[in-house]
């Protein structure tokens, strides 16, 4: 008798915070966004609602409506609001490799600080990936990376789930690749506006929907998956796509599935329940090495090249140069000034020398220079693909870090 699959419905959105319109734009769009989710997370108690691996969506809400704070708190301490491990999404080539890691640092301090921090590698919409991410991810205790880039049809035909093997040798993450639309492979599911080669132009909330396309659409996935090999029966289904809210009635499809097929069994789920289950089988899986890139994306690399010569010279000021010598100055007991200038007695008695000295170390300081960074740092900023006024906001972003770290 055949096994039977488990279909994990997760819904989600992928937050670009600018791309084909500027920020605040598209921030205006965020608000409304979580306005309904909160809504709907209060109305129905069994929903469940990913925010992609992301935590700064909700900084930028956050900063229009602090007084909802408690309420996402709430939500993300049941665990019916996944957020983290990381801050942003960024490319993972076109910056430095101490950005990769204070990424994963500040998302999982700012989701610890919203109350819990979701702990698999969900990395949907990134342009592929440097083989030293396993090693980095299981640095942190991060034990997968979920992904919609980098697999050819050689990888497929190895599985859709994979043990990913760094260079070290010894640290790896299972990898799980996402076919068939990647992870918005079941956006505005069994919405009559559905195409896959274009965004459907109707609210997502709209009360038009059909159970019959539902399923000819979970048809067309199980399909999918029978084109590369299975490693699992624990298949991903994406509820969700860029900029999409959250889809009302994704339960009450899930519910009706179930009714109708014998051949799979769907839970609304989350990246965590789904990658428990994908360990639990405890399959032996193929092992894969070396970089995962997204070749059809390559172009990316030579777009706007001065985005990218910006950030690796204040990332690197700011890594081999003002970090460091803040270490030496905390190791010395001494503030900035005096540790430069400790010899110059000619400056002792100007108080104007004084703006730069440190009596402590500047943490909230540096971690504000990271996060400006990190803002330039995801695919749609960095790669230099989106409108002008997105990369305009991005020169802003680099002058006032430069500003802190010179």
């Amino acid at each position: 008798m055949t096994e039977k699959l488990v279909g994990h419905v997760i819904s989600h959105t992928h937050w670009d915070r600018a791309w084909y319109l500027p920020f605040e734009v598209l921030r205006l769009r965020l608000t409304k966004l979580v306005k309904k989710l909160l809504r709907l997370l209060e109305e129905d108690e069994e929903y469940v609602f990913n925010f992609d691996g992301q935590t700064v969506p909700l900084d930028d809400y956050l900063e229009i409506y602090p007084g909802d704070r408690p309420r996402i708190e709430r939500f993300v301490r049941e665990g019916r609001l996944l957020v983290g491990p990381f801050y942003c999404l960024p490319d993972q080539f076109l910056i430095t490799a101490e950005s990769l890691i204070r990424n994963i640092s500040i998302g999982r301090k700012e989701a610890a600080a919203l109350g819990r921090v979701q702990m698999e590698g969900a990395l949907s919409d990134v342009f592929g990936h440097p083989s030293q991410i396993p090693q980095i991810l299981a640095g942190f205790g991060i034990r997968s990376a979920i992904i919609a880039r980098g697999f050819g049809p050689e990888e497929k035909a190895r599985g859709w789930v994979q043990k990913w093997r760094a260079p070290d040798g010894r640290s790896s993450v299972l990898v799980y690749f996402c076919p068939a639309g990647g992870y918005a492979n079941m956006y505005y599911w069994g919405m009559d506006s559905f195409d896959p080669e274009m965004y459907p132009t109707i609210p997502v909330d709209a009360d038009e929907w059909s159970a019959d396309l539902a399923e000819r659409h979970l048809e067309r996935l199980i399909e999918a998956y029978g084109e590369g090999r299975m490693t699992t029966r624990e298949l991903y289904l994406g509820n969700g796509v860029d900029h999409q809210e959250a889809q009302p009635h994704t339960p009450r499809l899930v519910e009706e599935m179930n009714r109708r097929r014998g051949d799979i069994r769907l839970v609304h789920s989350t990246y965590e329940r789904m990658m428990h289950a994908v360990r639990a089988e405890g399959r032996r899986l193929p092992v894969i090495e070396g970089p995962l890139p997204s070749r059809k994306l390559y172009g990316t690399m030579t777009s706007r090249v001065y985005l990218h010569r910006d950030y690796w010279h204040i990332a690197s000021r700011t890594e081999m140069l003002a970090e460091p010598l803040l270490a030496c100055v905390g190791v010395c007991g001494r503030g900035h000034r005096a540790f430069r200038e400790l010899h110059q007695n000619a400056f002792t008695f100007n108080p104007g020398q004084n703006w730069a000295a440190f009596p402590r170390h500047p943490a909230g300081e540096l971690e504000h220079l990271w996060k400006l960074l990190l803002k330039n740092a995801p695919h749609d900023d960095i790669c230099g693909c989106s409108v002008d006024a997105t990369h305009r906001d991005m020169e802003n972003r680099f002058k006032r870090a430069r500003e802190i770290c010179d």
